[in-house]
């Protein structure tokens, strides 16, 4: 993997597209990540040698926090909690007020699955994601936007889920919610949603499905969820399929 990054011979670009034709474009992202956070921790661990304090470190390991988390399905290491510790120690040293964003830039975006353990993982590599994202939970608390609030409990309720613990699924699924709704995690929330619809038909409980599809009704009103329909076309539209009312799928489906 190495030699893509640090060899002269060929252009960038080349090298970038030869490896793309050979493990996918996802999987080049991914590499790319790893190779920049292993150069940025070298940079970091400098400065921290040098008790250079001032700076506004706080929003490199932020970013280095969050790129740990893509890298999961390909490396299987989970650091995350750590970069953003240090994110925390460093923004408390600053005397700034962190500054007002609109819900839409403070809102995780969760796509496919919460759990990011990637495939060929063991139980061992999903308990240890699973205590990861415990942990990261309470440092999220020290943050000023609380973003991902809630993601630890989606992450339990989907893992859950797939054991086929329904009932523990669904308890995480509500603590999930009550979290995520509080601090406008969007993504978190309709994500919990869906299980509990899933978890629901699976009950045969119909008092439940009809009241989680109002509630994934509402989504569609609120601006600040900018990819609220997408959730809403693929939740309502895998639910109505499953079911075979295909004349109340969402339009989407019908073009």
């Amino acid at each position: 993997m190495g030699r893509w990054f640090k060899s002269n011979r060929g252009s960038h670009q080349d090298k970038s597209e030869h490896l793309a034709n050979l493990c996918g474009w996802e999987s080049v992202r991914i590499c790319y990540l790893v190779e920049i956070r292993k150069r940025a921790v070298g940079i970091f661990d400098i400065l921290t040698s040098l008790c250079v304090m001032r700076l506004p470190f706080y929003s490199p390991f932020l970013r280095l926090s969050f790129s740990s988390t893509l890298q999961i399905p390909a490396v299987h290491q989970y650091h995350s909690p750590m970069w953003l510790e240090k994110s925390i120690a460093y923004a408390k040293r600053l005397s700034e007020p962190p500054a007002e964003m609109t819900e839409t830039f403070i809102s995780a975006d969760i796509r496919s699955f919460a759990c990011l353990v990637g495939e060929g993982a063991d139980k061992v590599e999903f308990d240890e994601f699973l205590a990861a994202t415990k942990e990261t939970a309470t440092l999220i608390e020290q943050t000023p936007y609380h973003v991902y609030a809630g993601y630890e409990d989606l992450v339990a309720c989907e893992y859950a889920f797939f054991k086929n613990q329904l009932q523990l699924a669904q308890s995480h699924a509500h603590s999930a919610i009550l979290k995520a709704r509080e601090k406008k995690q969007h993504s978190v929330v309709i994500l919990s949603e869906k299980y509990l619809l899933r978890i629901a038909m699976q009950k045969g409980d119909v008092q439940l499905v009809k009241s989680i599809l109002k509630q994934l009704d509402t989504h569609l009103d609120n601006s600040e969820f900018w990819n609220r329909q997408v959730y809403y076309d693929l939740y309502t539209g895998a639910f109505y399929a499953l079911i075979g009312a295909l004349n109340k799928m969402p339009l989407a489906y019908h073009g």
